[in-house]
């Protein structure tokens, strides 16, 4: 399964596959939640 996001708290350069992460939610202004992931 294949998911596009963000990953934010981090720099654009440190981000790597298979690094740990968090996930948070931002609540949009329809209604729905965005998943947002910051290094673990």
């Amino acid at each position: 399964m294949r998911l596009a996001t963000n990953i934010v708290g981090c720099e654009l350069d440190t981000v790597a596959m298979g690094m740990r992460v968090t996930v948070g939610w931002e609540a949009l202004s329809d209604g729905r939640n965005l998943p947002l992931f910051t290094p673990a």
